[in-house]
């Protein structure tokens, strides 16, 4: 068995102040999307940074109307998220990934099936976390997604029938 571990703190104190501090650093998005129906949008995308911070209310709902403009919404999606396109979904958990200045992001196909517009805004959102110290976990299933990326990343792995295997990046 294994161990849970937040910047060297053990994960597994769900009730520890500094862990759910550092859980509101971790942005993400899911090859399928994982949003609460009963809700707005606008709720699954900002619970988070509400729950595991301190930062006001109208600093959270400000960063995230500026980031769903960032990712091509007309502003912050109030409708129940069955009610939005698969497209519109997709730049909602962008905005979501991206609030709060993540320190580590896992992002499980981001890309596949999305707007051709929407790559832009991802491609610099993603250099802008970097440039900012946050570690990126980026699974694929294909190369050609990203492929414009790949000059900055510092590592590629392969998942392999006996783990992960280093790729070549050169």
């Amino acid at each position: 068995m294994g161990a849970l571990k937040f910047w060297g703190r053990h994960g597994t104190h769900p009730h520890d102040r500094e862990v759910n501090a550092l859980r509101g650093r971790i942005g993400r998005i899911t090859r399928r999307p994982s949003w609460t129906d009963f809700l707005g949008t606008h709720m699954g995308i900002m619970l988070q940074q509400l729950h595991h911070t301190t930062r006001d209310v109208n600093d959270v709902v400000a960063e995230a109307s500026r980031l769903s403009e960032q990712f091509g919404l007309p502003g912050l999606p109030v409708l129940r998220p069955a009610m939005l396109s698969d497209a519109d979904l997709l730049r909602a958990s962008c905005v979501r990934a991206f609030m709060g200045r993540p320190h580590l992001l896992l992002l499980e196909d981001p890309l596949e099936a999305s707007p051709a517009d929407l790559e832009d805004a991802f491609l610099s959102a993603i250099t802008t976390a970097r440039d900012k110290g946050a570690g990126i976990i980026w699974l694929v299933r294909s190369n050609a997604v990203g492929q414009r990326y790949w000059q900055g990343v510092t590592s590629r792995w392969r998942l392999a029938d006996d783990g992960l295997v280093a790729v070549r990046m050169g």
